[in-house]
């Protein structure tokens, strides 16, 4: 599911929360749109850069982070309690 801000320029922006690494705060300073820059990274490791979009970094947050349950509907319980990331044998048992 991608999930769409308002960029700086006034323009739709669609995000994929899959990728979105850092969410945090413009300050606007020597005459630039104070709001939020997403940083995103590609599969692989690769940088997608960042993109500015209106809003506080909370409530953009927030949106993000309400996206991923349509996402990623089921995480076994071993993958909180263990960190084996679900993979048997790789947390030392």
């Amino acid at each position: 599911m991608l999930v769409r801000f308002t960029g700086g320029d006034g323009k739709d922006v669609w995000v994929s929360p899959l990728h979105v690494k850092v969410v945090r705060e413009k300050t606007g300073i020597f005459g630039k749109k104070k709001g939020t820059e997403i940083v995103v990274q590609m599969p692989g490791g690769v940088s997608g850069g960042g993109v500015h979009v209106e809003g506080e970094p909370e409530e953009v947050a927030r949106v993000i982070s309400e996206a991923f349950p349509t996402i990623i509907p089921y995480l076994p319980d071993d993958d909180r309690a263990s960190g084996r990331g679900g993979v048997p044998g790789s947390g030392g048992d």
